[in-house]
């Protein structure tokens, strides 16, 4: 039993030893359906809240789906006595993985880079951060790829960062001779300006974006409780209330499970509207 314990340890050790410089690995063997495979790309854990219920209804129905997370979150300690940085950043890793359990989709890859600060990446740091990007996306086969558009979704800094470098690495795979492997599509997340007004009291912050600009709609009502569930999961950032809140956002009181995002590119170069499917 002690030589149990003494492997289980070395593994901890070695896991939270990784740099940011190694390529990521999820935290167990994917299984992989190249024929529907989604992945989120995001900037800190709990910012796929934005589109919960879209994930947990394609994974649902048989989709491989994956979240990308770009920094742990480190700097955000509001709603915890947990310090800032990699204390802070470890627990909020363990949130996104059960989040992803209650989602029903596979681990996350975490790359562990340092929150507040993407959008001052240097160019070496940016052109590494979209080789690890790229790898991930080759290693699942990921046909469709969800992001931030160019406001963020709240505004914040890193959500803008993680959008703009995503873009950037599918427009420069999209001039590559042999883009075979290429995600077909790029989606970014969105809060239709039509619904700000029925948003709880605080929520203000959500940006919103002409109703007119969603390309896609897809009803998520089957995938709602699973992401409520996630949000639960997410102690260490919300209160109760703010859950409550959230939860209600998705939920019958605002989207009603409704999901909306914006095509952003296509592989043929072909964008459409009115779309209720992603693949």
């Amino acid at each position: 039993m002690n030589s149990l314990k003494i492997i289980i340890l070395t593994l901890t050790l070695f896991i939270f030893s990784c740099t940011t410089d190694s390529i990521p690995t999820a935290d167990s063997t994917p299984n992989i359906d190249t024929d529907s495979v989604m992945v989120m790309i995001i900037a800190h854990p709990d910012d796929e809240v934005t589109v919960g219920p879209l994930l947990a209804l394609y994974a649902k129905n048989g989709a491989d789906v994956y979240l990308v997370c770009v920094t742990s979150g480190q700097q955000g300690g509001a709603n915890t006595t947990i310090p800032v940085g990699e204390e802070l950043g470890a627990a909020r890793e363990v949130e996104i993985r059960a989040a992803c359990q209650a989602y029903g989709i596979n681990p996350p890859y975490l790359l562990q880079l340092e929150d507040g600060g993407l959008l001052c990446l240097s160019s070496l740091e940016i052109a590494k951060l979209k080789e690890r990007l790229r790898n991930i996306l080759e290693i699942v086969g990921a046909q469709v790829v969800i992001t931030f558009g160019p406001e963020g979704y709240t505004g914040h800094t890193d959500h803008i960062a993680v959008g703009e470098i995503t873009t950037e690495l599918i427009d420069q795979w999209y001039t590559e001779t042999n883009t075979s492997n290429a995600p077909d599509k790029l989606y970014y997340t969105m809060f239709p300006e039509s619904f700000k007004s029925k948003l709880p009291a605080g929520f203000n912050f959500l940006v919103g974006i002409p109703d007119s600009e969603a390309t896609t709609i897809v009803d998520c009502a089957n995938g709602v409780s699973e992401a409520q569930a996630a949000i639960l999961e997410y102690e260490t950032q919300w209160t109760p209330t703010t859950m409550t809140a959230i939860q209600s956002i998705i939920g019958e009181d605002v989207l009603q499970g409704q999901m909306y995002l914006r095509w952003a590119r296509a592989k043929n170069g072909s964008i459409s509207f009115g779309e209720t499917d992603v693949f």
